[in-house]
């Protein structure tokens, strides 16, 4: 259903957006918590894309804020 697509787009948005990726780090660029991240981000990224239900724009933002996190 659109809304919760919609919904989850602006979630992943929201966080790239709060979250900067920095040199020093926070707590939510944890080592263990940028891997969950980064597996669950590339599944769930696969799945929107190959159903075009997330635009070119929204997954280069987030495959940009993946690249990042490495």
């Amino acid at each position: 259903q659109e809304h919760y697509i919609t919904k989850l787009r602006s979630f992943l948005l929201d966080w790239i957006e709060k979250n900067s990726i920095t040199l020093k780090g926070t707590d939510a660029t944890r080592t263990i918590d940028t891997g969950i991240r980064c597996m669950n981000w590339s599944v769930l990224l696969l799945h929107l894309m190959g159903e075009d239900l997330i635009g070119d724009e929204d997954a280069r933002t987030i495959l940009g804020s993946l690249a990042e996190l490495q």
